[in-house]
Parts: structure tokens; C-alpha cells; sequence
């Protein structure tokens, strides 16, 4: 048998199978679709009101209802203040204070104007739409428009968008929600904000259980800017380094006390800082190239997201309101992990960047900073503070003391592992582990035998 007439054959042979294998997919999603089609259908649909009138116009029986509209359609009631009802287009207009309400899945959607097409279950809401999913605590989005299917519990917001979860709130230019998986996707320059905090992307993905934010991820040019805040309840146990963690070991090299400090190719490092607490100074941020410096947050489009960009505590207010630090974050991939409404772990994955910065006790940056990049940067919080800080794979990190300690210079570590304690507002110890390498640069300038200082 010739070339040209075996591959003909073979290709076939595997149309045929493709088509067996792909055609009772394809005539199982028709029937599906079918089969809610007609549930809908068979549903019981009425119209009442105050004043009802009916008629005809070009060929369609219209149903028009004043006055304390009430539909019912299977499990969804509406109510509005005025609505016309096509029977032949199973469409529904509905007029002022229009409220949609499915019971089984737990949602209220307001509206100043929606349709409602009862073929598919659909409403369409314009003039300020409000979706509140009524569980145990509500979760409200708001958006220019707004699209559901109730029997697909799937959900579409475009402009403006507006996501609010007790006091976690997410902006963008449009939204999807999946009711069956209890997730929330935004686009359009989303930002999710938590006070001053913040954390953008391409894509971000909110994840809700029970009721509540408990995951968010951020896709594609991910920016974290996030200010910790000392909270009520005691911290959680495993988040903090011990008192033997922290406490000086005897005989450690502490950075910035010598010139150079080095341990090529050995299994660790560990580099602890001397106790106590720093005093005073407002020293502008080191910028390291490579590292998110300032907010690089890109800000939401205009009316979609609060415009202060102060963060600053102004004189006046409480002391428990001051932040105790600062963390910048960058990279392709962020997930951060929510307890009771909190954020308590950032993953950063994929060119992951990162910068800490302790505040003092009247919350203003005392100096002490650390950078750091690797393949994964986790961040852990706990009663509204950093605790640690670990790069995985490929780390790096550059360490500078706070200014009022006394001390400058640079001390630079990498290895396959660094982790970051910090206690008390304070970095406290960096271990390194892994290859483990680390170098000290004094940034100070020498004296000469005269006690005046060289230039050079």
C-alpha cells in the first residue's frame, strides 16, 4: 500500500476515535443544558401586584404589573416597584428597588433596574446592582453591571468592581464568581486591601469558606505592600522564635561588629543580634537595585479604590493604631493565607523580592532593614505581626542594623536557605543553612593618625 493512502488510513482511523471518544461529551453537556432548560420551564412562574393590566402588542402577550411587584419562579422570588412581563420572550423588565432573591443559593441582588429571563434563569442588573451572599456573615460586591445564573451559580461583574469581606476589601474592573467552588476572580488592575495593606496582580483570586476571605492569590507582576499592627490576642504557638531562639549565643560573630564575615561552602551560618530595643530615627529606606523600592503597588483605575496614599500615623492618634512594621513583596505568584479575617502567611514563588522594615514605638522606620530574593519567600504573621521571614532556593539576603544601634555597614549571606526571626520589632537572628556563605562591608570611613577622617 502506498505512503499517502497509510496516512490517510491512520488519520481515519483516528477521526473515528477522536469522534467516538469526544461525542458523548459534547451530547452530555446538550443534555445538561437541556435538562435544566426544561426544569426551568417546568417551574411555576406568576406575577402579582397592585394593579395588573395585560395585553397585546406585536403579537406578544405583555403582562404589566404597578404597585409591590411580586414574582415567583421555582425557588427565586423578585420584587420591584413596576415590571412588564413578554411571554413569548420569557423576559421580564423590572423597575425601582428591585430585589432577587435565591434560596438555595443564599443570595440577595438589589438593583435600581434588572431583566429577568426565566429561560435561562438570568438577571441582569444596571443602576447601582448589589450582590450580598447572605450566610453567616455577608459578603457584598458591588460593580457597574451585574450578570447571575441562578441555576449555574455563576456570577459576572464588569466596572467598578467592589468586593467586601469584613475588612478585607477588593477592587477591579471586572469579576467572575463561582458559586460551587465559593470563589471570586478579578481582574481589570485588581487590588485587595486590608487597612494600608495591599497586595496586586494581573489576576487575583479570592477563595471564601464559611463565609469568610480565607485565601488569596495574586497572578502575574505581584506587588504586596503590607504594614504589621500589634493585635489584642496572645500569639499563636510555632510562629515566634523561643527564648533560647532569640537569646545571644555565646561567642557569635554579631553583624556589623566585624569586617568581614565568611563561611563558604559550609552546611550553616547563623548570624543573632544583641537585645534591646532601638531608639528614635527616621532614616529613609536603603534602595537596593533589584528590590521593590516605595510602594510600586500599581494604584486601581480611578472610582475603584481609595486614593490615600498616606500611611504615616498623624499626630493625635493612638499608639495601638501605629504600625510596627513594613514588608514590600514582588513576584509572578502570591498566596496569602487568612484566619479570622487576617492575614497570617504570604507564599511569594517565581522571582520572588522582598524587603522588612521594623518600626519603632511611635511607629517610624528606625534604619534596620533587610532585602531578599530566592525562588520562595514566605512570610509569617502572627497577632498582626512579622515573626519570620524564610527564603527557599537560590536565597540571598543583605542585612543593615538599625542607625541609633551604633553600627553600620552591610552584611550579605546566601545559601540554600535563609530564615529571618523577628521579635518584638525587631530582627533578632538570620540563620542560613545550605552552602551557607556571608560577608560584613563597613560602610564607615577610616581615620588616620591625625583621629581626622580620609576621603576615598
Amino acid at each position: 500500500m502506498p505512503k499517502t493512502h497509510i496516512m490517510k488510513y491512520l488519520y481515519t482511523i483516528c477521526l473515528s476515535i477522536t469522534l467516538i471518544i469526544t461525542a458523548p461529551v459534547f451530547a452530555a453537556a446538550a443534555e445538561e443544558e437541556k435538562t435544566a432548560e426544561k426544569k426551568s420551564e417546568d417551574e411555576a412562574y406568576h406575577v402579582e401586584a397592585d394593579v395588573t393590566e395585560g395585553y397585546y402588542t406585536a403579537g406578544e402577550q405583555v403582562l404589566h404589573g404597578i404597585g409591590n411587584v411580586v414574582i415567583v419562579h421555582g425557588e427565586t422570588t423578585i420584587t420591584c416597584d413596576e415590571a412588564y412581563s413578554y411571554e413569548a420572550q420569557k423576559l421580564a423588565t423590572l423597575l425601582g428597588n428591585v430585589v432577587v432573591r435565591d434560596k438555595v443559593q443564599e443570595y440577595t441582588l438589589t438593583a435600581g433596574y434588572a431583566e429577568y429571563r426565566r429561560g435561562d434563569k438570568l438577571s441582569v442588573a444596571t443602576k447601582n446592582p448589589k450582590l450580598v451572599l447572605e450566610k453567616d456573615r455577608p459578603i457584598v460586591i458591588t460593580s457597574d453591571i451585574m450578570r447571575m445564573w441562578q441555576d449555574r451559580e455563576y456570577g459576572e461583574g464588569a466596572g467598578n468592581v467592589k468586593v467586601v469581606s469584613d475588612d478585607v476589601e477588593g477592587y477591579g474592573q471586572k469579576l467572575k464568581y463561582f458559586g460551587k467552588e465559593d470563589r471570586v476572580e478579578l481582574t481589570g488592575k485588581p487590588i485587595v486591601r486590608q487597612g494600608d495593606s495591599r497586595l496586586a496582580g494581573d489576576v487575583i483570586t479570592l477563595y471564601l469558606e464559611e463565609d469568610r476571605l480565607r485565601r488569596a492569590v495574586a497572578e502575574r507582576d505581584c506587588r504586596l505592600l503590607y504594614f504589621s499592627r500589634p493585635e489584642e490576642e496572645v500569639e499563636e504557638e510555632g510562629t515566634a522564635p523561643t527564648a533560647e531562639e532569640t537569646a545571644s549565643a555565646e561567642g557569635e560573630t554579631v553583624p556589623g561588629e566585624e569586617a568581614v564575615i565568611s563561611a563558604e561552602e559550609e552546611e550553616g551560618v547563623e548570624f543573632e543580634k544583641e537585645a534591646g530595643a532601638p531608639e528614635g530615627g527616621n532614616p529613609s529606606p536603603v534602595e537596593e537595585e533589584g528590590v521593590p523600592k516605595g510602594d510600586s503597588t500599581p494604584p486601581p483605575e480611578e472610582g475603584t479604590a481609595p486614593t490615600e496614599e498616606s500611611v504615616t500615623p498623624t499626630e493625635g492618634e493612638e499608639e495601638e493604631e501605629r504600625p510596627t512594621g513594613r514588608v514590600e513583596a514582588a513576584g509572578d505568584r502570591m498566596e496569602g493565607f487568612f484566619t479570622e479575617g487576617q492575614l497570617e502567611q504570604v507564599d511569594i514563588t517565581g522571582e520572588a523580592e522582598g524587603h522588612y522594615w521594623p518600626f519603632d514605638e511611635l511607629g517610624r522606620e528606625t534604619g534596620e532593614q533587610i532585602d531578599s530574593a530566592g525562588d520562595l519567600i514566605r512570610i509569617t504573621m502572627a497577632g498582626g505581626e512579622v515573626k519570620r521571614i524564610l527564603i527557599d532556593g537560590n536565597a540571598e539576603g543583605v542585612y543593615r542594623p538599625a542607625k541609633a544601634e551604633g553600627r553600620s555597614g552591610v552584611t550579605q549571606t546566601a545559601g540554600d536557605t535563609i530564615t529571618v526571626f523577628v521579635t518584638k520589632q525587631e530582627i533578632r537572628r538570620i540563620v542560613v543553612s545550605g552552602h551557607a556563605r556571608g560577608s560584613y562591608f563597613s560602610e564607615e570611613t577610616p581615620a588616620d593618625e591625625t583621629g581626622e577622617t580620609s576621603g576615598g
